[in-house]
Order: C-alpha cells, then sequence, then structure tokens
C-alpha cells in the first residue's frame, strides 16, 4: 500500500513540474460530462455505459490529485442517499432508478474527495474555453462551406446531426445551424457556458479574451434562456468584480449597455432578435391541449404539471413514477424544468438541500458578498429552468461541490466552537 501511494505521489510531482495535471484534469471532467450529458452519451449510449466513461474520467482525475476527505460533502452524500432512497421507495420507483440516484452521488463525493474547487474551476473553464473555440470554428466553416457538411460522420438520429467528438452540428439544410458544443442540446450547453463566464469573468488572467470567446458561443447558441442569463451575468460581473467602486461601475454599466445596443442591431440585422422574439411571444401559447402542442407550451408544461404535482404531494414528492405518469398524461415526452422536476420527485425537505446546496456553490465562484450570490443563484437558476438535469451526475458534482461549504454555516460554527469550549473544560475538570 504504501508503494502504491509513492508511486502516487511521484506522478502528482512529475504532473506538477511539467504542467499537465490542469490537462489531465480537464480530460477526466470531459469524460464525466460526456458520459452524462453528451449528445452521443444522451441518445446513442445506455445509462450504464455512460457512467462507466464517467467513472473513467474520474480514474483519470484520481491518477493526477492527492485525495483529501470532505466530511460536510460526506454527511451531506449521506443524507441525500438515505431521502432519496426512502422517498423511492415510498413513491413506488423502481430498485434501478433508487440505485443509480445513490450510485450518481456516491460518484461525486469521490470526485470532490480527489479534486479541490480551486482545481476544478481551472479544468472547467479549460474544458469549456477549448470546446467552445473548436465548435466557433465548426460552426464558421459549417456557415461558410455547408457542402462539407455532409461529408461529416454522421449519426443515426431524427434529422441529420454529424458528429465531431467535441462537437455537434445540424445541417443548416433542415434546421437553424446551432452551435451544440458537446452536450445534448444548444440549452444544455448554454447552463454550463454560462457557469464559465462567472468563473472567467472573476479572473484577472485573460479576462476579457475568455469572455469574449465564451460569448461567442453562448450568441452562437441561439437560446433565449442562454441569452437572458448572459445578459444578467454581466452585470453580476460588473458588480463582483468592481464591488467597492462606484465610478467604475457606472463605467461598465454605460460600456455594457452602449454593448447591448450594438449586439442588438446586429442580431436584428441577421435576423437572431425575431428568432428570440417568436421563441419568447410563444410562450403566452399556455399549456399543451389535446394532442396539439407547440416548443413554448412544451415550456410550459415542463413548470406547470410538476409543480401541481409538488403542491399536491409537498412534503415526499411523486417519485420517478410519478413524473413518469405525468408525461404519459402528455402529448409529448418533455419535462425539462430541473427545479421543478426537483419538488415533484423529491418533495420539500430534499429539493430544500439542493437549494441550499446550490447557493453555496455560487458562493464558491463569486465569493461572500450576499447579493452577487443571491443574483448569481437566479442566474444558475434561470440557466436549468428550461432543462432537465435531476439525477445527472454533472449536476450532482455542482451539488456536492457546494455541500463542502454546508458545515462551514454559522450554525455549526457554534456547535462546533461549543463542542470545542466543552472539551476544554472536561480537560481542565480533569486536571483538577
Amino acid at each position: 500500500m504504501n508503494n502504491i501511494i509513492a508511486i502516487h505521489d511521484k506522478i502528482i510531482d512529475y504532473a506538477d513540474k511539467k504542467g499537465i495535471r490542469n490537462f489531465a484534469n480537464a480530460v477526466g471532467l470531459f469524460l464525466i460530462f460526456y458520459g452524462s450529458i453528451g449528445f452521443v452519451s444522451k441518445y446513442f449510449f445506455s445509462y450504464t455505459l455512460g457512467t462507466v466513461i464517467a467513472l473513467l474520467g474520474l480514474f483519470i482525475i484520481l491518477i493526477f490529485n492527492k485525495p483529501k476527505f470532505s466530511f460536510s460533502a460526506f454527511i451531506t452524500t449521506c443524507i441525500l442517499v438515505l431521502l432519496s432512497t426512502v422517498l423511492g421507495f415510498y413513491n413506488h420507483d423502481s430498485v434501478k432508478e433508487i440505485g443509480f440516484d445513490a450510485v450518481s452521488m456516491g460518484v461525486v463525493f469521490v470526485l470532490v474527495c480527489i479534486m479541490d474547487f480551486d482545481s476544478f474551476k481551472k479544468a472547467f473553464l479549460s474544458l469549456f474555453l477549448f470546446t467552445s473555440v473548436y465548435a466557433i470554428v465548426v460552426w464558421i466553416i459549417c456557415f461558410i462551406y455547408p457542402e462539407v457538411i455532409p461529408m461529416l460522420p454522421k449519426l443515426p438520429r431524427d434529422g441529420d446531426y454529424y458528429n465531431l467528438f467535441f462537437c455537434v452540428i445540424g445541417n443548416p439544410a433542415t434546421k437553424i445551424l446551432r452551435l451544440y458544443g458537446f452536450v445534448w442540446e444548444p440549452g444544455a450547453y448554454q447552463t454550463f457556458l454560462n457557469i464559465a463566464i462567472l468563473i472567467a469573468g472573476l479572473q484577472k488572467h485573460n479576462r476579457f479574451l475568455n469572455l469574449a470567446v465564451l460569448y461567442t458561443a453562448l450568441i452562437l447558441t441561439f437560446s433565449t434562456t442562454g441569452y437572458i442569463v448572459g445578459i444578467l451575468n454581466v452585470l453580476i460581473l460588473i458588480f463582483a468584480v468592481n464591488i467597492n467602486n462606484k465610478q467604475l461601475i457606472k463605467k461598465y454599466l454605460i460600456v455594457a449597455a452602449g454593448s447591448f445596443v450594438v449586439l442588438f442591431v446586429v442580431a436584428t440585422a441577421t435576423g437572431i432578435t425575431s428568432f428570440v422574439f417568436k421563441k419568447v411571444l410563444g410562450l403566452f401559447d399556455g399549456v399543451s391541449s389535446g394532442d396539439s402542442y407547440t416548443n413554448a407550451s412544451t415550456r410550459i408544461d415542463s413548470i406547470y404539471y410538476p409543480l401541481l404535482a409538488f403542491f399536491e404531494h409537498p412534503l415526499f414528492g411523486v417519485g420517478k413514477t410519478g413524473l413518469t405518469n405525468i408525461v404519459d398524461s402528455l402529448p409529448h415526452s418533455i419535462l425539462a424544468c430541473t427545479p421543478a422536476n426537483y419538488l415533484a420527485k423529491y418533495g420539500i425537505i430534499y429539493s430544500s438541500i439542493i437549494g441550499v446546496c446550490w447557493y453555496k456553490f455560487i458562493k464558491l465562484i463569486v465569493g461572500k458578498n450576499r447579493f452577487i450570490i443571491i443574483a448569481g443563484l437566479i442566474s444558475f437558476i434561470l440557466s436549468i429552468i428550461t432543462e432537465q438535469y435531476v439525477s445527472c451526475i454533472v449536476m450532482n458534482m455542482l451539488i456536492m461541490y457546494g455541500s463542502t461549504l454546508l458545515l462551514e454555516s454559522p450554525i455549526f460554527k457554534r456547535q462546533k466552537n461549543q463542542q470545542t469550549l466543552d472539551a476544554l473544560q472536561q480537560e481542565s475538570n480533569q486536571e483538577q
């Protein structure tokens, strides 16, 4: 055992000397993302195969990092696994479904103990900068020379999709040319682009270059949600970076306003404004009716019906079985609102823990200012209201990193301090 630890330490030292640890972490993180929410994994791999790919990524990260046990994450994992198991059996979910939840939480707990959050941030940003540049280049080539698209490796799915590993591209002859990245759809890619934007915006090194790359990728997703969150993130970054300099905040707000005007003019000229406006206007169509539905009505359904189920079963939720029953009653198979799905599936207790972990995760990124944290949390929640991430390894990963701060709350600190005082008092009494 000592020999294995010694070899592991040498590998870590070598990686640090050669400066390849962040590269290895980014590769491992990519495999975790690819196995969990990758386009190919979602539509062509089984859940088991996707989990195996994620575990391979976890193993790579383990090789190049020294494990450090997180008691806070361990307690959170135990509570969430226990709750999800009890709630799963209560709601008559399958043992397989309950088991997958537990495995997913176990995997991300190990990840959090292996890779600290600073290393995670570096790897996360590197991953999404690389995949963004890669996807942007592919998008530009396909936009200028669409005739090359049929030459690319085609995926056997409805519509024309082509796989270039680090990104998927749709055929502009049959659909709008949108930037998918490597994930299942542009609306999912924007979630992580926006997280990367917050991380990049709060770093001094290559801040504006990195933001330029990430915002270019975000614009090319043509995601309405992504645009809204991206604008909110600009305001968050202006305040977060210049929190103590009101004059600089005013200056940047003026620059940001001017930039938005220019972007609006460009977006109008290129048809992006019309595209977004039609999608927003479609939200007023309401829920789906009978066998007819629109893209907008599916979004409304995804919020309305899970929340209705939650209000009817607020404490214990309706489980995976209940969500499946809701889908079976709809003319489509989409329930894509992560916050609503958490509430409907697990109820208020479990979902409250998730919400606190989200808050702590944003705190890890933006710092201790509560106004900035709350704004960042709103931004994050908005970025996931049109996607289904419940039980996904990558969502559990963000939750688990947030959980590392749970036992640092004032309540636990007071309890810990009191325990320390009690211990000291006991020692003093024994000495007397």
